[in-house]
């Protein structure tokens, strides 16, 4: 989690889905440092986002992620809902970032993130 704020917050996409504001990494590290990934996650997210989550059995968790238009919807799964999450918050990211190269957005990243 840690990483994906420092990646999100350096590579100047760190900014919520449908907000132009950022997230505070300081509040978002004082949150793991507590044990609350959940929070933290949510805290990079926003108080708008949508979303969806599921446990199931052997630390199986899926979350989707709606973008603010409610076009498209990202996925993903992890071993805790917090790492779900996060998952499908990045890929909601990534896809406004092909959608910015492709120029249907005004995110400009730089071309590393992009490339990557």
């Amino acid at each position: 989690m840690r990483e994906a704020v420092r990646e999100l917050t350096l590579s100047g996409v760190g900014r919520r889905i449908g907000d132009k504001s950022g997230f505070d990494p300081v509040a978002v590290h004082a949150m793991l440092d507590c044990g609350a990934g959940m929070s933290a996650v949510l805290e990079i997210m926003g108080r708008d986002t949508r979303f969806m989550l599921s446990r199931g059995a052997h630390d199986s968790c899926l979350a989707s992620v709606v973008n603010g238009d409610g076009a498209e919807e990202a996925l993903a799964e992890g071993p805790t809902l917090a790492l779900a999450l996060l998952g499908a918050h990045v890929s909601a990211v990534l896809g406004r970032i092909e959608r910015a190269a492709q120029g249907g957005d005004t995110l400009t990243a730089p071309t590393s993130m992009r490339l990557h």
